[in-house]
């Protein structure tokens, strides 16, 4: 795919046959992806499905994921040398690695010369943080199962920024952070919501308007029996037909679903004022 930035992005996954049906991916064809934390955002075309090789057992994750980008100008590049290195690993500055003083994921950016970092060999200070100019390469990334891996000689720990099952949000925001296996889904319903929300932002592909995360059976299911449903009469009844198909569709707990609601009414506020009998 071409990033928006510029500069060609190959990307291999490893994905269930639920996922490849979803999206439609075949040898040839075109899918949307929106993995923000790899920097794989729009258009991609699809030039193979093989079979999945062999998963070895042992300690550690699994790769689902490897992203080779080509580097394009305005990358910011640092080299971080860490005490015992035997060479500075060079990355990207927003990277995160596990600060042991902060207790916490922290850009490389941002960490600080003597900071202690988690390393397979116990905490190790940062020696060195360097701008690193005049790079045109590949920059490689890996997205794992638990979204965190080892890097560098002397093995420190790092992640890929993930977001959970059943958060709440505005789609765009839930797009930067996304989870392997789930879809954001647009609480109301996007189609029916055009034509019943006075103020509906029909941008949807920026993502301005209410969502959760949900799985992608859970999405395949409710995208189902809202084609089977009959149409809502007003915004409410569509919000309040939206929330019963989470509710019967996931697991989402009830606090998600009472902020999918607020955030509907705050977004919406002429479409869910308050209702007021009038007498003859």
């Amino acid at each position: 795919m071409r990033k928006s930035a510029g500069g060609a992005l190959t990307i291999e996954l490893l994905r269930p046959m639920e996922w490849i049906e979803a999206y439609g991916a075949q040898p040839g064809s075109t899918i949307h992806l929106d993995l923000h934390e790899m920097g794989a955002v729009g258009d991609a075309t699809v030039i193979a499905i093989n079979d999945c090789p062999p998963i070895q057992t042992g300690v550690g994750t699994v790769v689902t994921g490897k992203f080779v980008h080509q580097c394009v100008p305005g990358t910011k590049l640092v080299h971080l040398r860490i005490a015992g290195q035997s060479e500075p690993t060079g990355v990207t500055d927003n990277h995160p690695y596990w600060s042991v003083d902060r207790h916490d994921f922290v850009p490389v950016g941002e960490l600080r010369v003597a900071e202690l970092i988690d390393t397979e060999f116990g905490p190790r200070r940062v020696e060195s943080i360097t701008p690193w100019t005049g790079f045109d390469g590949l920059l490689y990334n890996l997205e794992t199962t638990e979204h965190v891996f080892r890097v560098g000689t002397v093995g420190s720990l790092v992640h890929n920024s993930c977001g959970e099952l059943y958060d709440v949000g505005l789609a765009k925001d839930l797009r930067k952070n996304s989870l392997a296996d789930t879809q954001v889904h647009h609480v109301s319903q996007s189609r029916e919501a055009e034509s019943l929300l006075g103020n509906f932002n029909p941008r949807n592909k920026i993502g301005n308007e209410p969502a959760i995360r949900i799985s992608i059976d859970q999405h395949t299911a409710i995208n189902a029996a809202q084609k089977a449903r009959g149409a809502s009469a007003s915004a409410r009844d569509l919000l309040a037909n939206d929330i019963g198909l989470l509710r019967k569709h996931t697991d989402a707990p009830n606090s998600a679903l009472k902020k999918l609601i607020e955030l509907n009414k705050d977004i919406h506020r002429s479409d869910f004022l308050p209702l007021h009998r009038i007498q003859p």
